[in-house]
């Protein structure tokens, strides 16, 4: 589910295979079901799309290779390709936290965990472990705004994988290996616990097939970016200085997170006249340029996260 619209994958050719299925949306009446896609080979997995701020994402085949990140509004002409940072290809392991999409990623040099907003200039590697053991992204579920997923790499270049489970809200200063179990399912809430099944790395690190029952008690961690707010529309958690303001406004937040969130300024009749993306590192302060073409007069700054809008009143002076 997406925007209200149902995704599913169908095959009216009777064909087998990836080049006979296709994605197709309905929203529960005839004319409203129809394929959005006839060129693509989408994959057939359970982590291959997700929805992110009501918009449809899904992966491909790119011709049979490689995977590519596709974005749908639900018609056929709003469904086109995410272009991808630095080479960055998507595979299976797709989930969404917060105001971004998490995935299996790899390029020419690693693999590892990845993100993006839905845009190229949001693509991007989330930490650096990658960069000293590349790795892969197995099993992936969200709980307490965290992602837990395991991850699997070959040390020293051997053939024995290692697998570990990971928590995190995105950010490497925020990212927990537990060492004790490698897993070999999605874990599950148990209260306030999770379980999952995986094999023993100590007691019997020789026999690493017996598979047992681990618990878990998972660490305090903060949410990921644009999670753990209360939906509601105030002008009490951002404020706009100076104000009066004549070529640039700061922005500062006291409560909301606004890495990843969309600024728009409107004028009193609810025109929109500006907007913008903020990036990963503006937390709870921006400085944003006014655009020359907004005259003198009252204004509306909006700042809209995955989950909610806040704003705060301008006023533009330039004289």
């Amino acid at each position: 589910m997406a925007g209200g619209l149902l995704y599913f994958q169908g095959d009216d050719a009777g064909g087998i295979g990836a080049a006979q299925r296709h994605w197709w949306r309905t929203d529960g009446t005839a004319a409203g079901t129809f394929r959005i896609e006839t060129t693509l080979f989408p994959y057939d997995a359970e982590d291959a799309a997700v929805d992110l701020n009501g918009v449809f994402y899904f992966e491909s085949y790119d011709a049979g290779f490689g995977g590519e990140l596709w974005k749908s509004d639900g018609s056929v002409a709003g469904t086109t390709q995410v272009t991808m940072n630095n080479g960055l290809l998507v595979r299976t392991a797709m989930v969404t936290l917060g105001n971004y999409i998490y995935f299996n990623g790899a390029d020419n040099d690693s693999t590892g965990l990845a993100q993006t907003d839905g845009t190229t200039a949001g693509s991007a590697w989330s930490f650096g472990v990658q960069d000293v053991v590349p790795f892969q992204v197995k099993y992936p579920a969200i709980y307490n705004d965290n992602l837990f997923f395991a991850m699997s790499w070959y040390p020293d270049g051997g053939m024995d994988q290692t697998t570990r489970l990971v928590q995190t809200n995105g950010t490497r200063n925020n990212t927990v290996i537990y060492p004790i179990a490698q897993p070999r399912t999605k874990i599950i809430p148990l209260g306030n616990d999770f379980v999952f099944y995986g094999s023993d790395t100590i007691v019997r690190i020789n026999q690493l097939f017996d598979t047992f029952l681990f618990r878990l008690t998972p660490t305090v961690l903060p949410g990921g970016a644009g999670v753990g707010v209360t939906e509601t529309k105030s002008n009490k958690y951002i404020s706009c200085y100076p104000n009066p303001a004549s070529d640039k406004i700061t922005i500062r937040s006291n409560e909301f997170d606004l890495r990843g969130a969309m600024v728009s300024i409107v004028d009193v009749t609810g025109k929109l006249v500006y907007s913008t993306k903020l990036g990963a590192d503006n937390f709870s302060s921006v400085v944003l340029n006014i655009p020359t073409s907004l005259s003198n007069g009252f204004y509306i700054v909006e700042i809209r996260s995955s989950n909610q809008l806040v704003s705060d009143r301008l006023v533009i002076n330039r004289n």
